[in-house]
């Protein structure tokens, strides 16, 4: 469930956080660039060790997305690149 909430945009992103009224900023608390799905999985220095052996590291969201869809080991690359981020970022959004 959480993977997919993450990957939909309905998870711990700080854009969601916002939108839903649960924080007052989309800031991201590791950084402080904007979080969303992207920055998470393309920008951010706290995952940037998990995302650096990606094929697609410095692309945007929607050619990732592309790649993803493209062949399986594509998809299984980010499929284990947020199997961990969802319970990681719900710890940092309780705290």
């Amino acid at each position: 469930m959480d993977k997919t909430l993450f990957l939909t945009g309905h998870g711990c992103s700080g854009t969601y956080l916002k939108r839903t009224g649960k924080r007052d900023g989309d800031k991201c608390q590791h950084c402080g660039d904007k979080d969303d799905l992207d920055h998470i999985v393309l920008k951010c220095p706290r995952y940037s060790e998990q995302s650096k052996d990606l094929p697609w590291h410095s692309i945007t969201g929607e050619q990732m997305i592309a790649q993803m869809l493209q062949n399986t080991h594509s998809w299984e690359k980010i499929k284990e690149l947020v199997k961990d981020i969802p319970s990681t970022k719900k710890r940092q959004t309780k705290e």
